[in-house]
Parts: C-alpha cells; sequence; structure tokens
C-alpha cells in the first residue's frame, strides 16, 4: 500500500500536468549530483541528494521531483550518498 507522501506525490504530479517519471533504477547510496562553486568566503560545495519528492511535485519550474524516488529514504541512505 502507497504511503501518505506516495499518493500525495502522485496526486500533485497529475494536478500539475507533470509528465515525467521518478528515478526508482539509480542507487540510494550516491547522490543525484555534486559541484563546487567560487565564493567570496572559499569553496563552496553543494549536494543533490537523492530523496523522495517534495509533496506538491507540481510546480512548473522545477525539475528536482524527476531526479527523486518513490522508494523510502533512511538516514543511512543519506549518509552513504555524501561518502560516495
Amino acid at each position: 500500500m502507497p504511503s501518505k507522501l506516495h499518493t500525495a506525490v502522485l496526486r500533485g504530479t497529475k494536478e500539475g500536468d507533470k509528465t515525467y517519471g521518478f528515478d526508482d533504477q539509480r542507487t540510494l547510496r550516491e547522490p543525484v549530483t555534486y559541484f563546487f562553486q567560487e565564493s567570496h568566503e572559499g569553496v563552496i560545495l553543494f549536494i543533490v541528494f537523492r530523496t523522495p519528492p517534495c509533496r506538491h511535485s507540481k510546480c512548473t519550474f522545477c525539475p528536482l521531483p524527476q531526479t527523486g524516488t518513490l522508494r523510502p529514504v533512511s538516514f543511512w541512505h543519506y549518509g552513504e550518498q555524501i561518502e560516495a
């Protein structure tokens, strides 16, 4: 049975007329991407974690839900994504 979040995400996706799918094939042990950026304070590391999409999942400007997964992501998965 789908979780409340799973149901809310799918409802938001449908209401927002989104046509993408979710990335449930990739491992939960690696982040979506990471990159470094120079700032006046030094180098900053940005990590885009593989997470469930937000429950709204319908903002027309947001591409992040399609990188999300509908599988449960645990605290341990986030730790592994940092280590990757």
